[in-house]
């Protein structure tokens, strides 16, 4: 297992490889679920919007595995903000995989 982190100002940023496995994984670990709802535009353009500020700091973390994306998790703060915060958290059922995405 790998990690990949995408900074969204690193110049690659929202084009990246990277930013599809983190919006795409969702989809496809759900995607026989009834009460799954696609991440589409709307999800896409929050995390661009968030992106860009000035007074936001995310990073995407893609966890690999045999190649192919197997967890994700959205770590940020805010100006201002007494704390960090997490989200878009999917993670398989693997001690292993949850420490390297949480550390």
């Amino acid at each position: 297992m790998k990690l990949l982190v995408l900074d969204p100002f690193d110049g690659a940023g929202l084009a990246s490889d990277v930013f599809e496995a983190f919006v795409e994984l969702r989809d496809r670990l759900y995607a026989n679920d009834d009460y799954h709802y696609p991440e589409g535009p709307v999800q896409r353009a929050l995390l661009a919007h968030y992106a860009v500020r000035d007074d936001y700091r995310l990073a995407l973390v893609v966890l690999e595995e045999g190649g192919r994306t197997a967890g994700r998790v959205l770590v940020g703060a805010a100006d201002g903000a007494p704390y960090a915060f997490v989200g878009f958290f999917e993670c398989p059922d693997d001690e292993q995989a949850l420490r390297l995405l949480m550390d």
